[in-house]
């Protein structure tokens, strides 16, 4: 399982590396308020051996929830007004979250990652090779798709972009060793539902990292910080095990 994790490491690493652009969203293409769902594979191309994880990204606005299925976990990201992040790490199957602020958080602050599961930047340094789904007479549609390659290190990305909702809708990375497919499987517009899912992480209780020391006779605390999920604000992704997936995270 070792090239799997590499592989994860070096995926999140692409993403991760990165600086805050702060581009303007399209509101035409209801690109602020949504729910994309997809199915991320990765296969071990030695053994034959995959993994598969489904990940949720909402978003209302300036609020960006990942949710983590096989996990449990959602981390909802907020941008302060000085353009670093604000984070909870919710887990939903205790109604209990941990909120960390912005010097609390390990990694990139790039609101870009966030908002869209790969960064400006890495795009920025990708090589357009073609755009589909133009609408005749009325310049970009919504359903816009710009194909990009980047071949770095012996590894070979391709990512297929909704320009326009800046919504991953393939992405793939291959190796030597192993290869990971991100794929959107579903898009969802209902304003109302979005509401509802922030609203319902809004009730849970919450306590600040820096309590969390006073506080390891909570059961549920205790479990967490054993599980290694409470040891920082960590800005990555975890695999099904519950494992940190980040280039930054240091957890086993």
């Amino acid at each position: 399982m070792k090239i799997l994790s590499l592989l994860r490491t070096l995926t999140l690493s692409f993403m991760a590396v990165v600086v805050s652009t702060g581009h303007a969203q399209a509101n035409t293409c209801s690109s602020n308020t949504l729910n994309a769902n997809y199915l991320v594979k990765t296969k071990n191309l030695h053994t034959g051996k995959s993994q598969t994880q489904h990940i949720e990204l909402w978003r209302n606005n300036d609020r960006v929830a990942i949710h983590y299925q096989e996990t449990g976990i959602t981390e909802l990201w907020e941008k302060t007004t000085n353009n670093k992040l604000h984070l909870i790490r919710y887990f939903e199957n205790h109604e209990r979250g941990i909120e960390y602020q912005p010097n609390e958080i390990k990694g990139s602050h790039d609101w870009s990652v966030k908002y869209q599961l790969v960064s400006d930047q890495f795009m920025q340094s990708m090589e357009k090779q073609k755009t589909k789904g133009q609408e005749q007479g009325q310049g970009h549609g919504c359903d816009e798709r710009i194909a990009f390659t980047k071949k770095q290190a012996g590894t070979q990305i391709e990512l297929d972009w909704y320009s326009s909702k800046y919504l991953i809708n393939t992405f793939n990375i291959t190796t030597e060793h192993a290869n990971t497919q991100w794929k959107l499987e579903s898009v969802n517009n209902d304003a109302s539902a979005v509401r509802t899912k922030f609203t319902t992480l809004d009730g849970f209780d919450t306590t600040d990292y820096t309590d969390v020391g006073d506080n390891e006779s909570d059961p549920f605390l205790a479990k967490m910080i054993n599980m290694g999920f409470i040891e920082h604000g960590n800005s990555g992704f975890y695999d099904s095990e519950g494992r940190s997936m980040g280039s930054d995270h240091h957890h086993h």
